[in-house]
């Protein structure tokens, strides 16, 4: 049980890293990604992220919700 918890606690850590990337809003944008993570990373990630499917988000923009969960689910 410990281990669960301390997954859940680092899975909404990882979220809330994004979400102060994404300046709060619930996608990232492709930019933002690659203004703050190395290049590997922010290509690690945009490859494995789902696009994120709202009509009020501008093109290219990530799920990072998402991600984080399947990081975790493994």
């Amino acid at each position: 049980m410990t281990r669960e918890n301390a997954d859940a606690d680092t899975y909404e850590q990882l979220i809330n890293s994004f979400r102060i990337l994404a300046l709060g809003k619930p996608f990232i944008t492709a930019d933002e990604i690659r203004r703050e993570l190395p290049p590997q990373e922010a290509e690690y990630c945009m490859h494995r992220m789902s696009r994120y499917h709202d009509s009020s988000a501008p093109p290219n923009s990530y799920d990072y919700s998402s991600f984080s969960r399947s990081l975790f689910s493994q």
